[in-house]
């Protein structure tokens, strides 16, 4: 497999987000076309992580329906374990068609909560303050000594 092929294929060193998104499954060409709950645990750019009560097998491909967006996405099973309670997580690659539809909405990622950059520069600028009084206390603690 060239580079190139690889590279697209790949892709379990994208950004993961935990998430906790109901959705339903349905796998349409599956034998014995299994549907139901899924939750979604987590996303990347190009693929996600599911639990389900029902056994999924690797390259079904799936249609999800997640709960608050408009349209389905399409996606493909890579890997399936056991998880505990008969449940199963799957691991699904998204179809190139629905790469672009996922989205992180408010209730899923906490954006009330960004880093607390102006806490961290009043700290900085206090400790540059204090600093900067030391040194010319010092400064002119030396020169009133005649050194």
């Amino acid at each position: 497999m060239n580079g190139a092929v690889s590279a697209f294929t790949e892709h379990r060193d994208d950004p993961r987000v935990s998430v906790r998104s109901p959705a339903r499954f349905d796998a349409p060409r599956a034998i014995f076309a299994p549907s139901g709950a899924a939750l979604i645990e987590e996303f990347s750019a190009c693929g996600l992580r599911l639990r389900t009560e029902s056994q999924l097998h690797p390259d079904e491909e799936l249609v999800l329906k997640v709960a608050g967006e408009p349209f389905p996405l399409r996606a493909r099973v890579v890997w399936v374990r056991q998880g505990p309670h008969k449940t199963w997580s799957a691991g699904c690659r998204l179809e190139p068609d629905s790469i672009g539809r996922v989205r992180l909405g408010p209730a899923v990622v906490d954006v009330r909560a960004p880093f607390p950059w102006r806490r961290v520069l009043q700290i900085l600028g206090a400790l540059g303050a204090v600093a900067l009084v030391v040194y010319l206390f010092l400064r002119f603690a030396t020169l009133m000594a005649g050194g």
